[in-house]
């Protein structure tokens, strides 16, 4: 499985143990050694998004193109797989979830697991944001 968190997993099963949905799908940063594409167990599938603009460094504009090179290849994967819910796990992913559920015209839920301004040390400008 990768370093997939156990709680998404977790939650995966118990949607389609409950017959909500027949797939879920999970979308995740790669790394070196993790497939791009893999099915984890019957319904549940992850699609790990390799970045190009990654090895750009950890400044405030490399951070920025990652950021716009994520959400445009999750817009597109999303499109292509025309989800039925859209789930955000972290406060990076809320503004992409938020427009593909507009886009796709289907609900949004933002799963929050922790204030991540505050645990996450931003400070200045990136805080702000």
């Amino acid at each position: 499985m990768g370093k997939t968190e156990s709680r998404f997993l977790r939650a995966a099963r118990a949607s389609l143990e409950a017959k909500l949905f027949h797939r879920v799908v999970l979308a995740a940063k790669w790394e070196p050694g993790l497939a791009e594409h893999e099915i984890l167990e019957p319904g549940v599938e992850i699609f790990r998004i390799r970045l190009t603009s990654l090895a750009w460094g950890r400044s405030l504009f490399p951070q920025i193109a990652k950021c716009v090179e994520w959400y445009w290849r999750i817009y597109k994967l999303a499109l292509r797989l025309k989800p039925v819910l859209i789930v955000g796990h972290s406060l990076a992913g809320l503004p992409i979830s938020c427009i593909l559920a507009a886009r796709l015209r289907v609900p949004a839920i933002y799963d929050a697991h922790e204030l991540e301004t505050k645990v996450t040390n931003l400070r200045g400008v990136r805080l702000w944001i």
